[in-house]
């Protein structure tokens, strides 16, 4: 498994854990809440307190999950635009987005911090997410386009096809009949 697919994987696990641990313990202690209110002169106002911080820690627990769970989700709707805007230009990917430059560049930022995107850096005066894979694609497509020479005939006669990674939804380009790397979390495609 590759760094992506385990960051994702890895965010994805805490994200239901948080959110499990979370509900499981906001239950418990607004149980606790009535119990306490209820013989309050048994455990008074100390007790009362304590159980609603830790309430107000279960919320925090669930909202952290949620967060999570949103930049995952988030991440899948990023890979499918930059996989159809071949420059990875921001402008463009907020305009499909309807959203700013700034949030864009903020939620990117993010997601290759926390190695979402296999190999990838933001190139702030392209103004574009530079994904290290994709470019190396582009580069070999872009040298299989010069004439060719007797002995290279064979190497292009090759077929590209496209395929969708299953593990972002990402849409990338692999030889026929081989398993390739996809370029945007680096899950295995197979190229049929």
């Amino acid at each position: 498994m590759n760094k992506a697919k385990v960051a994702l994987a890895v965010d994805k696990t805490l994200s239901v854990v948080l959110k499990v641990v979370g509900i499981v313990s906001l239950v418990f202690w607004s149980i606790g809440l009535l119990v306490g209110l209820g013989e309050y002169e048994k455990y008074g106002m100390a007790f009362i307190i304590f159980v609603l911080i830790l309430i107000g820690l279960s919320v925090l627990l669930i909202r952290k999950a949620n967060k999570i769970a949103k930049l995952i989700d988030t991440f899948k709707q990023y890979v499918t635009i930059i996989s159809n805007v071949p420059n990875g230009f921001i402008p463009d990917i907020a305009s499909s987005l309807n959203t700013s430059e700034d949030v864009v560049r903020n939620n990117l930022e993010l997601m290759i911090s926390k190695k979402y995107f296999a190999n990838a850096y933001i190139d702030r005066n392209l103004n574009s997410i530079i994904i290290a894979n994709r470019q190396a694609a582009a580069n070999t497509a872009q040298q299989t386009n010069k004439p060719a020479t007797p002995s290279q005939v064979n190497a292009q006669s090759v077929q590209m096809v496209t395929a969708k990674c299953e593990g972002c939804g990402a849409v990338n380009t692999v030889q026929k009949g081989t398993v390739g790397e996809c370029d945007y979390c680096g899950s295995p495609i197979e190229g049929k």
